[in-house]
């Protein structure tokens, strides 16, 4: 069974290589984005099972990776299951984080509760390509 594609994206370089390294040894295809550019050149040319997005990038926002996904309805990855990973996440934030994702985690996190939530969001995702 092909293992699931993955793009994590996040401007924190340790965080992201450190989650890439956590979740190719937990079994997945992992691609890491540093940029909302980077991101979106990933989306343009690969197909994701799910996206690990962090809101707060290095002078942009997760916001418009999620604006490409919902207006490039003939890209592979439009109805790609996104789960924001973020260190602040208040109530009003949260209202407008279930307009645009599946799930959310809040930093700092475990290895095994990503992995928790990426499983669950790819089963439930009528996106789902593969298992978890």
């Amino acid at each position: 069974m092909p293992k699931p594609n993955l793009l994590i994206v996040d401007d924190e370089d340790l965080l992201l290589e450190l989650m890439l390294e956590d979740l190719t040894e937990s079994g997945y295809h992992v691609k890491g984005a540093n940029s909302v550019p980077s991101a979106i050149d990933e989306l343009k040319t690969s197909s994701f099972d799910c996206i690990v997005l962090d809101l707060n990038l290095t002078g942009c926002s997760g916001k418009e990776v999620v604006e490409f996904l919902k207006q490039n309805r003939t890209n592979p990855n439009h109805k790609t299951p996104v789960i924001i990973a973020s260190g602040v996440l208040e109530d009003d934030m949260l209202a407008e984080i279930d307009s645009m994702a599946q799930d959310y985690i809040t930093k700092p996190f475990t290895n095994d509760s990503l992995v928790q939530k990426i499983k669950r969001c790819i089963q439930n995702s009528p996106h789902k390509k593969r298992a978890a």
